[in-house]
């Protein structure tokens, strides 16, 4: 950092430390001195402090949705005035940003900001997005901050570029809607007559119809339980069998279902997975929750396929566990 003294480099540090309490380990961890794009009089880098919103995957409504990108802005010795910032985003899915309409290309977005001398604020930027459709869905979105125009008490004007790390705000994987999974616990142990145990309910809910492509399961004994894991996981629907893993490994099975299983807006449908040939001893309890994103494949209501790179990166649903007990 170039033209800053020890003490003014001292003082940014402690001020991008100050602006990164409380956060969320899936955020952005953009914030070490290495990510600052700075020239000496002001210093900038996407910001981790709330109200950003992390990566993750927009459900838009009939008019659009939004997210907020945000930058920390630090002064050196010098009291400036922020002019505009000149930025870049996903167009035409992104049609506003920061209150102006989005452009194909960059963006002027003004910005009426003071920063005092010695001194840190964070720049809340609006993004604002079309409607996905069938040909939309699923869309990446980003938003990039390219450089800031500014001046100092004296009038002088400056622009500072800045660089990738320092300037990407979250993207946003935008769909018609976003796929609720959850795990819940069965109603008791117990082995059926074929050798199988329950070990997992999954209830698939939301307004908007979706499909269910593949779903990746990890169940494990936690500490103090022991038993024997399951040889064939198996997923059923009212009773009929519509996906199955044979010979898991590594306590994991991805359920692949041909076709897909339908939710039907508004409805909660209620799947069961069976494990054949374990058992637990008694007393213990047995795990089963989500497993590894890159094996969750869905469907949004408009027919958009979400694979499981997609999943793996923007999926943030909390899934819940189930557990079943031995007593």
């Amino acid at each position: 950092m170039k033209n800053l003294s020890p003490k003014s480099i001292l003082v940014i540090v402690l001020l991008m430390a100050a602006c990164k309490k409380d956060l969320q380990s899936d955020m952005l961890t953009a914030g070490t001195s290495s990510n600052l794009s700075t020239d000496g009089t002001l210093s900038v880098q996407v910001s981790i402090a709330p109200p950003v919103t992390p990566s993750g995957f927009i459900a838009n409504s009939p008019n659009g949705s939004a997210s907020l990108a945000s930058y920390d802005l630090v002064a050196g010795s010098k009291k400036v005035y922020i002019d505009y910032f000149h930025m870049t985003a996903t167009y035409p899915i992104v049609f506003g940003l920061g209150g102006v309409p989005n452009r194909d290309g960059i963006t002027p977005v003004p910005i009426n900001y003071q920063v005092f001398a010695n001194s840190a604020t964070s720049v809340p930027i609006n993004l604002l997005y079309n409607a996905v459709d069938s040909s939309t869905s699923p869309t990446i979105a980003t938003c990039r901050l390219n450089d800031v125009v500014y001046h100092t008490e004296d009038w002088t004007p400056y622009t500072l570029a800045v660089n990738k790390s320092s300037g990407s705000a979250f993207s946003m994987c935008l769909v018609n809607n976003i796929a609720h999974v959850g795990f819940k616990s069965p109603a008791a142990y117990k082995v059926l007559n074929n050798g199988s145990v329950e070990m997992a309910r999954i209830r698939l809910s939301g307004d908007t119809a979706w499909t269910l492509n593949s779903l990746p399961v990890n169940f494990y004994f936690p500490d103090f339980s022991f038993g024997t894991y399951p040889d064939k996981i198996v997923l059923k629907a009212d009773g009929q069998v519509i996906a199955t893993d044979s010979a898991p490994a590594g306590h994991t099975a991805t359920l692949r279902i041909k076709g897909g299983f339908k939710h039907i807006a508004g409805k909660t449908e209620t799947l069961r997975v069976y494990g054949y040939n374990m058992s637990i001893q008694l007393p213990g309890f047995f795990v089963t929750e989500m497993g590894d994103l890159n094996g969750l494949i869905w469907k949004d209501g408009l027919g958009g396929f979400i694979p499981g790179k997609l999943n793996a990166k923007y999926y943030k649903e909390k899934s819940g566990q189930a557990v079943l007990y031995n007593h």
